[in-house]
Order: structure tokens, then C-alpha cells, then sequence
């Protein structure tokens, strides 16, 4: 079992869907949670720029060029909507708790989380929609978006202030 911050993870096992405790996920050697840009890669990135994959943007990219009329579209959303859901999910157990100790991290872990909500919200409303349909490619270019938006301010904003507050202990658990 992996001790470092994710409570109840074995290496090796993966599940696809989003990570809940005690539940089994994979942590490749750069600390990714299923191969995938979870919180303890995250602060990596900042510390390491050009580490950790942003693979949101690339499948955000393939997403809105997918064609309404191929099974791609369904594949990536659904890609997509996983990788949404492992990222926000290790991000708000493992990274934001230690940020909500700190009063000048406080707002901008809120404003993360709220994002993410908006995000869930946004896919669910994907889910809902026929994916041949211009609302669906209205909304699909929102989400897109959404999802540029909250990477970008993650790099500018809330990892150099992370950065700031957390202790040289705190930011080794999550490099």
C-alpha cells in the first residue's frame, strides 16, 4: 500500500472511475494517480514545470474536433469525463486540505472547488445532451473553456501560492 497522502492505495491497481476512500487507484513513480494528473503531481508541475502532463488540454483539443458522427466523440468524452474526475477528486482530498489551514489560500481553494463543480455540472449536462446536436458542440465548447481557464489560473495563481504557504515537508509529500 502507497503511504503518501492517498490513504488505501495499492501500486499497480487501477479504477477508472473516481478515486473514494478506501478505494484502489494506481501511482506511477511520478506520483500520478492512475497515470493521470492527480494532486500529488500536481504540485510538481508548479515545482517542475514540464513534468506533469496536462492531458485535459489535449483531450479538450481532440474533443471539440471530434466529428458529431463517429464513435471518437463518445470515446474521448468519455476519457474526458474520467480524467475530469481523477484530477478534481485528488486535488480536493490530497491538495486543498492543507491549503484550507492557511487563510491566504482559503478563497482560491474555494474558487478551485467551485470550478470543479461547474465542470461536473457541465459534463452532466453533456451526458444529457444528443452529441450530434449544435447544443451539445455550445456546451462541449464551454467545458472546453472551463477547463482552460481553471488550468491556466492553477499555473498563474493557486500553485505559486500554494508554493507560499505550504512547508518544505508539505510540498515534498506532493512533488
Amino acid at each position: 500500500r502507497f503511504d503518501g497522502g492517498i490513504q488505501g492505495v495499492e501500486l499497480g491497481r487501477v479504477r477508472r472511475e473516481p478515486v473514494g476512500v478506501g478505494q484502489v487507484v494506481r501511482i506511477d513513480r511520478r506520483g500520478l494517480v492512475a497515470g493521470r494528473s492527480g494532486a500529488r503531481g500536481v504540485l510538481a508541475g508548479h515545482l517542475a514545470p514540464g513534468i506533469v502532463p496536462r492531458p485535459q488540454r489535449e483531450l479538450s483539443a481532440r474533443l471539440l474536433a471530434s466529428k458529431p458522427a463517429t464513435g471518437e466523440r463518445q470515446h474521448v468524452f468519455e476519457e474526458l469525463r474520467s480524467e475530469l474526475a481523477a484530477h478534481e477528486t485528488a486535488e480536493e482530498r490530497c491538495f486543498y486540505v492543507p491549503l484550507f489551514e492557511h487563510d491566504k489560500s482559503v478563497d482560491l481553494s474555494r474558487h478551485a472547488i467551485a470550478e470543479h463543480h461547474e465542470m461536473d455540472e457541465m459534463v452532466e449536462d453533456l451526458e444529457q445532451l444528443d452529441p450530434h446536436s449544435a447544443e451539445w458542440q455550445a456546451c462541449c465548447q464551454k467545458l472546453c473553456h472551463k477547463i482552460e481557464h481553471h488550468l491556466d489560473e492553477e499555473e498563474q495563481k493557486f500553485f505559486p501560492q500554494a508554493g507560499e504557504v505550504l512547508s518544505d515537508e508539505q510540498k515534498r509529500q506532493l512533488a
